[in-house]
C-alpha cells in the first residue's frame, strides 16, 4: 500500500492523476470527501469483500459527478428524491432505494456487450441489492472523479470513538487503520472536520424514512424535498401574494387539511417580487377583499425574487410575460419551469390604485388559472 502525502494544489493534481490510473487498473483507493476518508473502487465486489463480514460498519454508495448523472442510474427517480440531491450540498446527503433485479441504463439486452463489466453490474444488476447514491465532494470531486470513468463505488468505514459513538474517518491513517489490507493507494489531504457521516434518506414501497446528520436534521431535509411553487409579480403586494394564498387555500382544500399544513404534504407556496422591497404588506385592497372570502393576507410581507427562491422553486408562475422574459433572460437555463400564469399566456394586469371591483376582477382570474395548476400538483404529488 502507498500513502501519497500532498502538501499543496500540484502535489494534489499528480496524486490524483495517478488515482485515476489505478482505478482504471481495478484497485482501491483511499480519498477525502467533505465527510470523512472513503475507499474508492470501480468494482463494487472488491469494496464488498473491503468489508469482510463486517457489512454493519459501512455502505457501499454509487458517487456521482453532478447530480443529473443519477437519471442514468434510475431513471425512474421520484421527484422527491431529485430536489433533496439538487438541492443539498455535495455528499451531504445518501439516497437509498430498494434493491431490484430491473435491467437500467439499456433496454436491449445485446447493448449490454458494449459496456464495461464494472457499469454491466449496474446495467443488469444479478441478484437483488440495495441501491444508494450520492454526490461526490472534496478531493474526490477536485482531482479524481471527474477523469474517472462510470461507474465509481465509495465505502466508508466507521471509526468508532467509544462503545456506541462512530463517526467517518478523520484521517487517511485511521482510513488504513479500518480497511487494513484492503487498499493500494491513499491520499493524504489533512485532516476532514466532518463529525458525522451523511444524512440518509431511505426511500420504499411504505414511504420514506430518514436519517440526520449532524448537519442536516429531519426538518431541513423534508424542506429540501417539497416542490416549490412560486408566484412573481412587480411589487410582490397585490397579485403574487394573492396568487399564493388562493393556491394555498385550493391545495388545502383538496388534500384535506388547513393551508398552514398544506407544505407538510410536500408543496412549499411561496411569492416574490420583481422589483419588491423586503417586509411591505399586501395592499389595504387586497386584504380586505379575500378577508371576506375567509382567506387572512394580514400576515404577507413582501420579498425581491431572489435566486435561492428560483433554486428552491420548481415551478415558476409570473403575472405577465414581461416577469417572465427578465427571469430566462438572467436565467435562460430556468426557462423550462417559468411560465406565465395565465393559461391563454395572457397578462394579469396589475390592480394597484383601483378599487374594490378591479381588485376582484383581478383575483377572480388569477383562481381561475389556478385550477388547472393545482389539478396537475394534486396529481403528481410525491410522484
Amino acid at each position: 500500500m502507498i500513502l501519497r502525502t500532498c502538501h499543496d494544489l500540484d502535489d494534489s493534481v499528480d496524486a490524483g492523476q495517478e488515482a485515476v490510473a489505478r482505478l482504471s487498473a481495478g484497485e482501491v483507493i483511499g480519498v477525502a470527501t467533505d465527510y470523512g476518508y472513503a475507499a474508492a473502487c470501480r468494482n463494487a465486489r472488491q469494496l464488498q469483500a473491503c468489508l469482510d463480514g463486517r457489512e454493519d460498519s459501512a455502505e457501499i454508495v454509487l458517487a456521482l459527478r453532478h447530480p443529473e448523472e443519477i437519471y442514468d442510474y434510475l431513471p425512474d427517480l421520484p421527484k422527491p428524491a431529485w430536489r433533496l440531491l439538487s438541492r443539498s450540498a455535495a455528499g451531504s446527503l445518501v439516497l437509498r432505494f430498494p434493491s431490484t433485479d430491473k435491467a437500467l441504463l439499456f433496454d436491449r439486452p445485446e447493448d449490454l456487450s458494449l459496456l464495461e463489466a464494472e457499469t454491466r453490474q449496474i446495467a443488469c444488476p444479478e441478484g437483488a441489492r440495495n441501491r444508494s447514491v450520492l454526490a461526490s465532494s472534496g478531493a474526490l470531486s477536485k482531482f479524481i472523479h471527474p477523469y474517472t470513468a462510470w461507474p465509481l463505488y465509495l465505502l466508508w468505514p466507521k471509526e468508532f470513538t467509544g462503545n456506541t459513538a462512530f463517526r467517518c474517518c478523520q484521517t487517511a491513517s485511521s482510513l488504513v487503520d479500518c480497511l487494513p489490507n484492503c487498499l493500494n493507494y491513499v491520499i493524504e489531504t489533512g485532516i476532514v472536520q466532518a463529525d458525522g457521516p451523511p444524512a440518509i434518506v431511505e426511500f420504499s414501497d411504505e414511504g420514506v424514512r430518514i436519517i440526520p446528520s449532524s448537519e442536516m436534521n429531519e426538518s431541513t431535509i423534508l424542506e429540501k424535498g417539497r416542490a416549490g411553487v412560486l408566484f412573481v409579480c412587480t411589487g410582490n403586494t397585490c397579485r403574487s401574494p394573492m396568487a399564493e394564498v388562493l393556491c394555498r387555500k385550493m391545495l388545502a382544500e383538496r388534500l384535506n387539511c388547513d393551508p398552514e399544513e398544506v407544505s407538510k404534504h410536500g408543496i412549499e407556496v411561496a411569492s416574490a417580487g420583481i422589483a419588491a422591497d423586503y417586509g411591505l404588506p399586501a395592499s389595504a385592497e387586497a386584504v380586505e377583499l379575500l378577508a371576506a372570502e375567509g382567506v387572512d393576507l394580514t400576515a404577507h410581507q413582501s420579498q425581491p425574487l431572489t435566486q435561492s427562491l428560483l433554486e428552491r422553486s420548481d415551478h415558476v408562475y409570473t403575472l405577465t410575460r414581461h416577469h417572465r422574459d427578465i427571469i430566462v433572460a438572467h436565467r435562460p437555463e430556468l426557462q423550462d419551469r417559468v411560465s406565465v400564469l395565465g393559461r391563454d399566456g395572457r397578462d394579469i394586469p396589475d390592480p394597484i390604485g383601483g378599487d374594490l371591483a378591479i381588485y376582484r376582477e383581478c383575483k377572480d382570474v388569477i383562481e381561475a388559472n389556478l385550477k388547472p395548476i393545482v389539478d396537475d400538483l394534486i396529481a403528481h404529488l410525491d410522484k
